[in-house]
């Protein structure tokens, strides 16, 4: 069995149907690993989410939560005003919605096979593994719960506040969330940097991207997506995979066992 890392693919289905059309997989013994914001800026937002959750279901796809994934559950359950660049209404119109949400608020934040970790944005670099898999686990079961969305809430309603400062703040388990989900830059006493979108050598002063301060010794293969001015990188120990695809840049995947890479140009 190989299993293929596949980029952001926010809505655009058929350019990962075309992607995975150029994948030499086997969907009866394949896997595919999703990094997260599966859903808007895209046209086709629904059509990605059944597709992705029928092949879950299969027991061949594997999707950790990106931002955007939060976004739609955000809206979805009254605690988000949608925004003018939001393109998940087919989602939230949808029959299907409940379903489809519910499915969505179950994915993992992190995944770790072997040397293997999937995560949608990143892990702080002063977080073990070990306390990175606890604060996933628990983040994870209190989106499970009933009261899910009160939790969105606090985390939308602190990420707004964060952006004014600048900086991340608050206990671990509080800001947990918003690591996995959003983090790119780190400033150097290794806390998480909020509002910079570019590349990391437009960097501020002092900040440094969030693998590069990672432990070489670990020995973790860190695959994520999230941050599309990083761009299709791939580092001795990262795999960067969001090229841009929902900006008409391309769609991304590797395979694990050798790094090999596959991309096709965006068809939205």
């Amino acid at each position: 069995m190989s299993i293929y890392a596949v980029g952001d693919v926010h809505g655009c289905m058929r350019t990962l149907e075309d992607l995975l059309s150029a994948l030499p997989w086997d969907p009866a013994e394949d896997h595919l690993w999703m990094v997260g914001d599966l859903v808007n800026r895209g046209p086709n937002s629904r059509v990605v989410l059944q597709w992705a959750s029928h092949l879950e279901r299969k027991g061949r796809l594997t999707a950790v939560l990106g931002n955007h994934d939060l976004a739609l559950l955000a809206s979805h359950c009254g605690v988000r005003d949608e925004e003018p660049d939001d393109t998940f209404q087919d989602v939230l119109a949808a029959p299907d919605a409940a379903q489809l949400c519910d499915w969505l608020r179950r994915r993992p934040l992190l995944v770790r096979c072997g040397s293997d970790c999937l995560v949608h944005a990143g892990i702080l670099p002063g977080w073990s593994l070990d306390t990175a898999d606890r604060l996933a686990r628990q983040v994870e079961l209190r989106l499970a719960r009933n009261d899910f969305a009160e939790s969105l809430e606090r985390v939308f309603s602190r990420n707004r506040a964060r952006a004014v400062a600048g900086v991340s703040s608050g206990g671990e388990e509080d800001s947990a969330l918003s690591v996995f989900t959003r983090l790119r830059l780190c400033d150097p006493a290794g806390r998480m940097l909020q509002g910079f979108t570019g590349p990391p050598e437009a960097s501020p002063p002092g900040a440094q991207p969030w693998f590069a301060l990672r432990p070489p010794q670990e020995g973790v293969h860190f695959v994520f997506g999230h941050w599309a001015a990083l761009g299709l990188r791939l580092g001795d120990l990262y795999s960067a995979l969001d090229d841009g695809c929902v900006y008409g840049r391309t769609l991304a995947a590797i395979r694990l066992e050798d790094r090999t890479v596959y991309r096709v140009e965006s068809r939205m």
